[in-house]
């Protein structure tokens, strides 16, 4: 199974890396901001299964001006999919997209859009862009995680490790509902 990789020198892509190579997995890491990469034709096998996971993205402190940045990253990482003949891709986006509410149904791919920030944006922006790919590829798999895997200021992590040192409580993860988004 072939598996490129971008993004894998990040928080999340140096755990995957690490685990598929584990795997015996022909793992490919991709650096989406280097042209002699972006036409490569990597000789992959063409009968065989291969994945792109695109976990390239500028942080989440971006800047107005990032976004285009960001939406290039996944316009270049749709491109070596294509010239390698990959069958599947996925993209790592961001929970951010919608409300930490009750009232939402966030299985609804027609919902609001909850956050204005700019981060959120470029996150949007890029699903917008795979999708009109979507004839390009065997699947198509958008992951919306929660900002819990990072110890930024504005992660969740980071605020469960700050609330747990300074009161006396015991974090827990409830058993139940899968799709609730808390986890205290």
């Amino acid at each position: 199974m072939n598996l490129l990789i971008s993004g894998s020198t990040g928080n999340i892509g140096k755990i995957i890396l690490a685990k598929f190579k584990e795997k015996h997995f022909n793992v490919i890491p991709i650096n989406l901001r280097f042209a002699s990469t972006l036409s490569s034709n990597l000789g992959l096998s063409n009968g065989e299964d291969s994945f792109f996971f695109h976990l390239a993205s500028q942080n989440s402190n971006m800047s107005a001006e990032n976004i285009k940045k960001e939406t290039n990253l996944i316009k270049s990482a749709i491109d070596i999919a294509k010239i390698n003949a990959v069958q599947n891709f996925v993209f790592f986006s961001t929970s951010k997209l919608y409300p930490a509410t009750d009232n939402i149904d966030a299985t609804n791919e027609n919902s609001k859009v909850f956050s204005n920030d700019t981060y959120t944006k470029g996150k949007k922006d890029c699903e917008l862009i795979l999708i009109k790919n979507i004839n390009s590829f065997k699947s198509i798999t958008i992951l919306r995680l929660a900002p819990v895997l990072v110890e930024s200021n504005s992660s969740n992590l980071n605020t469960l490790f700050k609330m747990c040192k300074k009161l006396p409580i015991i974090p827990f993860f409830p058993k139940g509902d899968s799709n609730k988004r808390s986890f205290l």
